[in-house]
């Protein structure tokens, strides 16, 4: 019968994720680790996708972390296929996920440039990042104002689709929330004729109709 040495755990790297994080690679760096070596979390909300064996001072650990989550630190725990196993406290940490209440405003009109939409929510971080849905929608720029407020500036392509765009946060630490139907795209308006179409020098007063589509109220 052999005793084989156990192995260690020094770190694991990134050492935290936020709800929600999908399929994120975790280095874990030790000794003494085998070809068939596992790697669990404590709590739950965190699901193991794949434990891939690197070498005998580092495992590649994909997981998943739950948008519920139970946030606060986790241990890590290693175990070879000889059953010799190790737990690093609190090695881990799962960070609150980013949420999204509104935009404002909550539409644009194709072909509108360099639009400033407000995004308020809660536990947003420096250089969290916005998207949108479908396409035609450019993001240039996302400001980090505050943990409950971006300011996002976006281009709407004149031939963007319109209708209902879903809107995606993710922080830094790839915790991201979707607020499904939170910004619509809308129909460029057109304009088919003036009338009367034209008026002489000196005119005042005068009464021009647009006919046209997709004109909006002021």
């Amino acid at each position: 019968f052999t005793v084989n040495a156990a192995p260690t755990i020094t770190s694991a790297s990134p050492s935290s994720r936020g709800q929600n994080a999908a399929s994120q690679n975790i280095t874990v760096t030790g000794t003494g680790f085998a070809t068939g070596a596992t790697a669990s979390f404590s709590g739950t909300g965190i699901t193991v996708n794949s434990t891939t064996f690197v070498s005998s001072t580092q495992l590649t650990v994909n997981i998943t972390v739950a948008s519920n989550a139970t946030t606060g630190a986790r241990n890590v725990t290693v175990t070879n296929s000889d059953a010799g196993s190790v737990t690093l406290t609190s090695g881990f940490t799962v960070n609150a996920g980013p949420t999204v209440s509104s935009l404002s405003p909550s539409s644009r009109g194709q072909g509108a440039t360099n639009q400033t939409i407000t995004v308020t929510g809660t536990n947003f971080v420096t250089g969290a990042a916005v998207t949108f849905s479908g396409g035609g929608i450019t993001v240039n720029s996302t400001t980090f104002v505050s943990s409950t407020q971006l300011t996002v500036n976006i281009t709407v392509a004149g031939n963007a689709p319109n209708g209902a765009r879903n809107v995606t946060v993710t922080n830094p630490d790839t915790g991201t929330v979707t607020l499904a139907s939170g910004f619509s795209v809308q129909s460029s308006p057109t304009v088919s004729s003036a009338s009367p179409s034209s008026r002489g020098r000196n005119a005042a007063n005068q009464n021009i109709s647009i006919a046209g589509t997709n004109l909006d109220r002021k």
